[in-house]
């Protein structure tokens, strides 16, 4: 399938073209390969290649292939298998694959059209395990589905394993106007959503936590490092600053990144998130695109909103 979706157009797919093949995997890798002239891309090659990048960035999955036309493909996910796939209208979820690797699962619905999010499903280690895990999408609005793995690990945090589509969500979100191509711009955005919301307008004028932002965005990828975060909630505690969590994105463009934001219900959360009185914003750049990681927090003598 990937080697289709690859081949086709000879150009690394979008969240489009993926989705349309069925593939939702998230914090995924994709790369392509271009053979040097007269010289073919030989197979075992390939495939040790893949498994290095998939170790490099502890993924637990890889794939790869050759096309047609001599270039070949390398794709590698943090999910130990795709876990989930349209049938008609129903999604069926294959919870059996990450139960070795998840302590707990659940999945998230973030309607295009409404501001709350709603949990669907949730799986704990100590209960039985339903699977597949059968979601009929006709009683959903326009939207996205999330499933997300909390590993049993204690270095990762929270992953979000697939991104699923419901009824061809929109390629808009809400004041789209205001993200520009400076990933600062989501700063602004984040505020005017929260206004628009009666929320707290957040400020970003703390230094202790433009220090965790900058040490957070160290780390080059979408997934949580529960050692860094744990170290900056207990360094920010010390400070009387209760850390709320990270978003982190990747995308080619700032308003992909808002478009990720709004759509992952896990990210809409903290963006919306209610005692948040402050943020910091930080950026690096990923292997021709962007890095965003965006921490929220609660500063005393600032009110919650109710």
């Amino acid at each position: 399938m990937m080697t289709t979706t690859f081949c086709k157009s000879g150009a690394l797919p979008d969240r489009t073209m993926l989705w349309q093949e069925q593939i939702f995997d998230t914090a995924s890798n994709f790369q392509s390969i271009t053979p040097k002239k007269d010289k073919s891309i030989n197979s075992k090659h390939l495939q040790k290649a893949a498994r290095r990048i998939a170790q490099s960035k502890n993924h637990r999955s890889y794939s790869h292939g050759i096309c047609k036309n001599g270039s070949a493909w390398i794709f590698s996910g943090v999910a130990s298998k795709a876990v989930a796939k349209f049938k008609d209208e129903v999604i069926q979820a294959d919870l059996k694959s990450a139960v070795s690797t998840c302590k707990r699962i659940k999945v998230d619905f973030a309607p295009s059209n409404m501001i709350l999010t709603k949990r669907l499903f949730s799986w704990h280690k100590d209960e039985e395990v339903q699977s597949p895990l059968n979601i009929n999408t006709r009683f959903l609005s326009e939207g996205t589905l999330s499933i997300t793995c909390k590993p049993r690990s204690k270095i990762e945090g929270h992953e979000l394993w697939a991104l699923l589509p419901i009824k061809e969500p929109s390629n808009d979100f809400p004041v789209m106007s205001m993200v520009n191509s400076d990933p600062k711009s989501l700063k602004g955005w984040v505020n005017v959503i929260r206004q628009q919301k009666g929320l707290l307008e957040l400020t970003d004028k703390d230094p202790n936590l433009k220090v965790s932002s900058e040490r957070l965005s160290k780390r080059l990828t979408v997934r949580h490092d529960r050692r860094i975060l744990n170290k900056e909630k207990k360094r920010l505690k010390d400070l009387n600053i209760q850390l709320l969590g990270e978003n982190r994105v990747i995308a080619n463009d700032t308003k992909e990144m808002a478009w990720l934001l709004w759509n992952s219900p896990r990210h809409r959360n903290l963006v919306l998130h209610s005692k948040a009185t402050h943020f910091s914003l930080a950026t690096k750049t990923v292997r021709k695109k962007s890095l965003a990681v965006i921490v929220f927090a609660k500063i005393p003598d600032i009110p919650d909103t109710m």
